[in-house]
């Protein structure tokens, strides 16, 4: 029975991150080379990124297959990952940060 609870929180939670965004018009996100759709209301979920985004998650927005703005929104360490076989501690530790909100059109983050 514990172990059913246990993993009824952790499951859904252990393969996905949510990122709040607010994004310019006629745009597309690329973030850690994954091509993000992300909805009106800016809410966009994704499966984890490496550690190569701990510092930040590298993205990009295109329009038309151009580049037009490259960008690091902050990122947070996951801490489900440490629970989460086989290993995501080291294939997905990093998630968008839920805490914050990034305005792509200004390059803020709040």
């Amino acid at each position: 029975m514990a172990a059913a609870l246990l993993a009824s929180v952790v499951l859904p939670g252990g393969c996905s991150t949510t990122g709040h965004l607010i994004m310019p018009p006629h745009m597309r996100l690329v973030a850690m080379g994954r091509a993000l759709d992300v909805p009106a209301d800016g809410v966009v979920s994704t499966r984890p990124f490496s550690w190569s985004a701990a510092g930040g998650i590298p993205d990009r927005l295109e329009k038309d297959g151009e580049v037009v703005k490259k960008g690091r929104p902050r990122a947070k360490f996951r801490v489900v990952s440490i629970f989460w076989p086989p290993l995501a501690a080291i294939c997905w530790p990093t998630a968008f940060n839920p805490d914050i909100s990034c305005d792509l059109v200004r390059q803020t983050q709040k």
